[in-house]
């Protein structure tokens, strides 16, 4: 089960004034910055006792249909709450998990300055999330208290946000995904290790896939914007919003500037226009191994020569240039178009990996894994060049 923390703290380090306000939070020209997608990404949240009181100021229940668990020792009164799903709990943060994982729970929100304060020190927290606000207040109620010893964080990224705000993001005692695989490569090891795996441009008739950068993501929206609900349907991460989109693919550039992917910007030959995105991911070099994935084509331009072309382009780059014995393609198993479109590229259905992501809606993902291997990279080649002949219809997996 994972546990995450999200809050906003004042620049030197409180959640609130010492009454318990938070009033300094709400800063003049304040945009989004992710908390939505975040919310909609977790199953249940846990709140501590004064984390209630404060809540029941405000005479409204702020979480939803969202299941929210109180951490009491003391009788707590819920009958004003008519919408909302509550319940009390008591006892050390260890079995409060435990119980909750066992009722089939997720992806906890830790609230509250107690409550991630005891979840910190009993180290369960998996990820925390903080938004700095620009005021300072003097005093108040501390983010963090004393701990039994240090815990280190791995940065994951800090992001700048209209009104000031400046988010950074840590994971707590968990290795960088692209490094824990086994028999792997750490991923800021690959461009070392591996100096073909550097930004390239790959040039096709129809296709141009050039080198993601933050330049081309402001274009890449204005692309998406009127179809976006459309377009990003299917992805696990928040895409279908301005913020999300710029968030999630600040995370993309992130792993590329790192060397742990590399992102493309699909541009049509020609005109120059820019027709949406996509990128080599989960690299095991070691192994011989990538993913092709994050693949997405606006409306115009799908099931056209350009995915077709794209994929041409990547698979000859995999096995060619790379060497790779396998490169994987994954896609939410009820997105029947992706499936159709990847087993049209030549690729082998492997399975399914059930209840694999939780997307950032809170569905819980099962996953259909595909794969192409290197004895298979010349008959699935000579049938996409045969389909380039014929118009080259794909869409987007």
């Amino acid at each position: 089960m994972k546990l995450s923390v999200f809050c906003g703290v004042s620049v030197d380090g409180f959640l609130a004034r010492p009454n318990h306000t938070v009033d300094f939070l709400d800063t003049p020209e304040q945009g989004p910055h992710g908390f939505d997608e975040f919310y909609g990404g977790v199953d249940v949240v846990v709140i501590g006792r004064k984390t209630y009181q404060f809540v029941l100021a405000f005479g409204k229940w702020l979480y939803g249909k969202k299941p929210v668990v109180v951490l009491s020792s003391q009788p707590l009164d819920f009958s004003w709450i008519q919408s909302g799903v509550v319940e009390q709990m008591s006892g050390e943060p260890a079995e409060i998990v435990t119980r909750l994982k066992n009722r089939g729970f997720q992806h906890a929100y830790i609230d509250g300055g107690v409550t991630i304060q005891r979840f910190l020190t009993a180290g369960l927290i998996d990820r925390l999330v903080i938004t700095r606000v620009p005021v300072l207040i003097g005093e108040g109620i501390p983010l963090f208290g004393p701990v039994p010893h240090d815990i280190a964080l791995r940065h994951v990224e800090t992001r700048s946000y209209r009104g000031g705000l400046v988010q950074s993001e840590y994971a707590i005692g968990v290795a960088d995904p692209a490094s824990t695989q086994e028999h792997a490569e750490p991923a800021d090891d690959l461009r070392q290790n591996h100096p073909s795996v550097q930004p390239v441009t790959l040039v096709g008739k129809e296709v141009r896939l050039e080198p993601l950068t933050r330049k081309h993501v402001s274009e890449l929206w204005k692309a998406a914007e009127s179809s976006a609900t459309e377009i990003f349907r299917w992805m696990p991460s928040a895409m279908q919003t301005g913020s999300a989109f710029q968030e999630t693919m600040g995370k993309i550039l992130q792993e590329t500037e790192r060397g742990a992917s590399v992102a493309f910007a699909t541009v049509k030959s020609g005109s120059g226009q820019l027709v949406g995105s996509t990128r080599f991911m989960n690299m095991d070099l070691a192994n011989r191994r990538v993913e092709i994935g994050s693949t997405w084509i606006v409306p115009a331009w799908q099931r056209s020569a350009v995915n077709t072309e794209a994929k041409l382009l990547m698979l000859q780059h995999a096995f060619e240039t790379w060497g790779c014995f396998r490169v994987e393609l994954k896609t939410d198993s009820l997105n029947r178009q992706s499936r159709t479109a990847i087993l049209r590229l030549g690729a082998k259905e492997e399975g399914t990996l059930r209840q694999h992501v939780i997307c950032w809606d809170g569905r819980r993902r099962d996953t259909v894994y595909f794969s192409i291997l290197d004895t298979e990279w010349p008959s699935v080649k000579a049938g996409l060049e045969e389909k380039l002949r014929n118009g080259g219809l794909g869409s987007a997996p």
